[in-house]
């Protein structure tokens, strides 16, 4: 009977599409790993530097790129110099980019926006909680005052527990 009032499976289903995007957002904030997929689709002379030269992680910090041609090595390096955020060297034909330390005053940015990423969230909760328990206001007639009270928590509960989720979130970079 309360599905026609209100889905709470709904609410559920918002509440963790809030969460997820909330994480994976704050995730990619404050993640500081050189990602080999940044210089794959470059483009060299025309073409796609994927095409031209292997690219992958020496390390979580490092992303190396080897030519197929050799010749080609100096105007890769030219290209992957313009990407910000990286500092270049080369060992032989191999180009290694190191991404950048992180310096107190960007960490401490980073963090105040992984917050405000987590607080806008925990309002979208809210406001999912308060159209939930204003349409269950709006459909109370001939409805039991047992079944109100049971749906009202069941949406409260889901909303704790993304709550909780959220608020566990690490922002420690």
């Amino acid at each position: 009977m309360h599905m026609s009032i209100i889905n709470v499976s709904e609410i559920e289903k918002k509440s963790q599409e809030i969460y997820e995007r909330a994480k994976y957002e704050i995730n990619l904030l404050l993640t500081h790993r050189a990602f080999p997929d940044v210089f794959s689709n470059l483009f060299v002379d025309g073409s796609k530097l994927i095409s031209m030269a292997s690219i992958s992680n020496f390390s979580s910090t490092i992303v190396n790129i080897r030519p197929f041609d050799k010749s080609n090595l100096k105007v890769i390096e030219d290209t992957v110099r313009k990407v910000p955020g990286y500092t270049i060297s080369l060992r032989g034909d191999i180009i290694y980019l190191e991404i950048m330390p992180l310096y107190k005053e960007v960490i401490k940015e980073k963090i105040k926006q992984a917050n405000e990423q987590k607080e806008g969230a925990l309002v979208r909760l809210r406001i999912i909680r308060q159209d939930g328990l204003n349409l269950l206001k709006k459909s109370k007639s001939g409805i039991s005052e047992n079944v109100i009270k049971k749906l009202e928590q069941d949406i409260q509960k889901i909303i704790d527990q993304y709550t909780k989720l959220i608020k566990d979130i690490s922002t420690n970079i």
